[in-house]
This record gives C-alpha cells, structure tokens and sequence, in this order.
C-alpha cells in the first residue's frame, strides 16, 4: 500500500465530510479550523478532520454509524482494503 498525498487535490476528493459517522455536530465544530488549515500547506499539516486515511483518527467521531470509504475516489486511487480509518489511529501512513 503506498502512502496517500496529503494534497489539496486529495482533500477535494475526500467523501469524509459526507460520511454518516461524521455527525453535524462535528462537522459544525471542525468548520473554521479546517478551513483555516487548508490555507496552508496540507502536507505540512499534523491533523486535519477529514481525508482520516491519509492524516490519523478523528478527534470527533465516536462510533462507525456507516463507511464511505470503498466509495471515496482516494480509496480506490491507493488500494486500500480497509474501513472507518476515521476511528483507526494512524490511518496508512
């Protein structure tokens, strides 16, 4: 499995922000400083609350209530084989 490019490209693609785990209350919350981050350098950047697979778990996300990710365009893009990389620590890389 190769390592996924934390890219603005990527984050694009992300369907994290859609998922059903990925609640509206956290989806409020997580609103501005993910916007904030996004202005920077996204490879140089720790956490973010989304694109979980290529960054770490999410610090608001509890429960698997549903998984995009064998539909998102980056799964497919990096073969990965797994699910809920929201609740995972340290996701592929």
């Amino acid at each position: 499995m190769r390592k996924i490019e934390k890219s603005k490209e990527n984050v694009q693609k992300c369907l994290c922000l859609q998922c059903p785990s990925y609640s509206q209350i956290c989806q409020i919350k997580n609103t501005v400083g993910t916007s904030y981050k996004l202005m920077t350098e996204v490879d140089k950047i720790k956490h973010l609350e989304l694109m979980f697979c290529a960054f770490e778990k999410s610090r608001c996300i509890v429960e698997s209530k549903g998984c995009l990710c064998k539909q998102c365009e980056i799964y497919q893009k990096y073969h990965l084989q797994h699910q809920d990389y929201c609740l995972k620590t340290g996701g592929t890389n």
